[in-house]
């Protein structure tokens, strides 16, 4: 709210710090708005959670998206990359990643674009194709 435009009371004050202060920190949400309220309020938020997912949302750029969303968009249609394809690999990390096969290509929403790499060996193909591309990573 900007300060200045409206007037406000102690009341109102004490409202807004109490409001902040109690809101659902450690309580559900019928505790804090009461029953109906919090029903309505999940029945929103479940809804235009379902309407708004991928190219129903009205921020969708389709393949004109970055990198990090074309990652984050494979990530929730495949779910988390869980191994490592890289023959050389030793199998000793367990974090792994979604890398992109081509730098050289624009970034799309093909999974065939994208290979599951151990997090070394993603640096390692990554910081690899950087070189010979004249680019470098970090």
């Amino acid at each position: 709210m900007p300060s200045g435009v409206y007037v406000r009371t102690e009341e109102n004050t004490r409202q807004c710090k109490e409001f902040n202060t109690m809101r659902l920190k450690g309580k559900t949400w019928e505790q804090v708005y009461g029953k109906d309220k919090a029903k309505r309020m999940k029945e929103v938020k479940a809804q235009v959670g379902k309407e708004w997912i991928d190219e129903k949302n009205p921020h969708w750029k389709g393949d004109d998206g970055g990198c990090e969303s074309m990652h984050n968009y494979i990530h929730r249609r495949y779910g988390k990359a869980n191994h490592c394809i890289n023959p050389t690999c030793s199998n000793k990390s367990k974090s792994f990643h979604w890398s992109k096969i081509d730098h050289n290509t624009p970034y799309t929403r093909n999974v065939k674009d994208y290979q599951q790499l151990c997090r070394v060996c993603h640096s390692g193909y990554d910081g690899c194709k950087m070189m010979i591309n004249g680019r470098y990573g970090w």
